[in-house]
């Protein structure tokens, strides 16, 4: 198996960007500790930014892959909702 240049080089930008964006995140944790669960949530992001791509991209999604991305936001918001307790 062979790999160009280039292709080594996206993914070892993408390991760097990894890296970067954990650090940041346990940085941002240590410091925001009562905003933990927007921390993470911002620091998942990186599926849409993939969905984004598809759809600019040119590919069609089929309806599964909609029932995804729409459970996906549903999911965020009610996992994000406050609750009794914490108010």
């Amino acid at each position: 198996m062979t790999y160009d240049g280039k292709s080594l080089g996206f993914a070892f930008g993408a390991g760097l960007c990894s890296a970067l964006a954990i650090i940041l995140q346990f940085k941002a944790l240590a410091g925001w500790k009562d905003q933990s669960a927007w921390i993470v949530l911002i620091g998942c992001l990186n599926g849409v930014i993939v969905v984004l791509y598809t759809l600019f991209s040119g590919e069609r999604f089929s309806v599964t892959k909609w029932m995804g991305v729409i459970f996906a936001i549903v999911a965020i918001v009610l996992l994000n909702w406050p609750s009794k307790e914490s108010r």
